[in-house]
């Protein structure tokens, strides 16, 4: 796990910052689950987005407009599948003896050739703000998913 926090320390945000000491801890346990992030937020009040949520994306080839390649495509496409179906995995494991609102529940967001994880409530924020209650509770979600993903994988080192 060290390895993986060793590197999410070395990543910087679009606006060349450190990754937000917020959500750390939630990307280097998705990263260690082989969820492998690409963007990220903790979530803030005056930009952006006003809760958490991580971009997972397959690995892409760096070859210049692989998208036009079949194979190539058909390679990142599979490998997207595989990610969806392991985070759905692990999301049914963390639901299965747990209820919250379903406003409140992490989804996957499809985007492109990857997929957001966030609370469902999130998406549509925009149209109708948040209240400050709704945002605690996806931080909260965030929170107590990363708890699980951090006791699962100490499990499995032991």
């Amino acid at each position: 796990m060290e390895n993986f926090r060793n590197k999410i320390e070395a990543l910087k945000n679009k606006l060349g910052e450190p990754v937000d000491e917020k959500i750390e801890a939630t990307v280097v346990m998705f990263n260690a689950f082989g969820l492998r992030t690409t963007q990220f937020c903790e979530g803030h009040a005056d930009y952006g987005e006003p809760a958490p949520w991580v971009e997972v994306y397959p690995e892409v080839p760096a070859e210049e407009n692989w998208q036009k390649n079949e194979e190539l495509r058909n390679k990142v496409l599979k490998e997207k599948q595989d990610l969806e179906i392991k985070a759905e995995r692990l999301f049914q494991e963390f639901y299965r003896a747990r209820y919250v609102p379903d406003e409140v529940q992490l989804k996957l967001e499809p985007i492109a050739y990857g997929f957001r994880v966030q609370s469902t409530g999130l998406k549509n924020h925009k149209e109708k703000p948040l209240t400050a209650d709704q945002i605690h509770a996806y931080k909260e979600e965030m929170a107590d998913f990363t708890n699980f993903l951090r006791e699962k994988y100490l499990k499995g080192k032991q």
